[in-house]
């Protein structure tokens, strides 16, 4: 049930509205999607089979979607943020240092040191990203990943 409903809330999430957006981008030849995919979707993470496989998926969605549409100067493109501070960042931290009998402190701080520039992501930085593909200087890009991740373990 739990692979069901996250592929549901993950992949067919980000389906229906391209679905349902297409034919007015079409309609105006031009257009620009952004799908908010995960480094889940670069690499697989150990007990966590549903959630990487729905972020895999937004990632043949995009590619797959882009190629139909490119012809209609709609692009299509997909961010992957790695760790992200957020709410949901703070229960993983939690789960973590329970299970390891650690300080959350100390697991952020591992979290750090696997970041090439020394910082997890804010959401800002997600944004960001979301707005340069949006944007008229990202025309010639489509059907590519957009890894905002800080350079976790490269």
């Amino acid at each position: 049930d739990d692979f069901e409903e996250i592929l549901a809330v993950n992949l067919r999430g980000m389906f229906l509205p391209i679905k349902h957006v297409l034919p007015h981008m079409i309609k105006r030849r031009s257009g620009k999607i952004v799908t908010i995919g995960g480094v889940a979707g670069i690499r697989g993470y150990h007990m966590r089979t549903g959630y990487s496989a729905s972020k895999w998926g937004i990632r043949g969605l995009v590619r797959t979607v882009a190629l139909e549409v490119g012809p209609h100067n709609i692009n299509v493109n997909n961010i992957c943020p790695g760790l992200t501070e957020t709410p949901r960042m703070q229960k993983l931290l939690a789960g973590k240092a329970a299970a390891r009998g650690w300080s959350e402190k100390d697991i952020y701080q591992e979290y750090v040191q696997e970041m090439s520039l020394g910082r997890i992501s804010q959401p800002q930085d997600i944004a960001d990203a979301a707005l340069f593909l949006a944007s008229d200087e990202s025309r010639n890009i489509t059907g590519q990943d957009l890894i905002v991740d800080g350079g976790w373990k490269l």
